[in-house]
């Protein structure tokens, strides 16, 4: 009997996780409808206009003023910023 309780709570979760990505599906799509799109992040220039960086690392793989690690996805409409991107910076050592 528990056998059959772990199938079935292991099926309504994969049932679950298939309508919550569909949701997520029409909504990006919805936004993407909409002119939204996601801010330039990981390897890109920091950009003032884009970008807030709340924190910065010493790092030599990468141009001074790179954004290495995004901590909150920035969005924005046309030419329009919604939300700037929470970002980590490379600077000089």
């Amino acid at each position: 009997m528990s056998g059959q309780c772990v199938t079935h709570d292991h099926a309504s979760k994969c049932t679950m996780l298939c309508v919550l990505q569909g949701l997520y599906k029409q909504m990006v799509d919805s936004f993407r409808s909409l002119g939204v799109e996601a801010v330039p992040g990981v390897g890109h220039p920091f950009d003032p206009n884009f970008h807030e960086a709340i924190v910065s690392e010493p790092n030599d793989d990468v141009p001074d003023g790179t954004v290495l690690q995004e901590f909150r996805k920035g969005f924005q409409c046309g030419d329009r910023l919604i939300r700037p991107a929470m970002v980590k910076v490379s600077s000089s050592c």
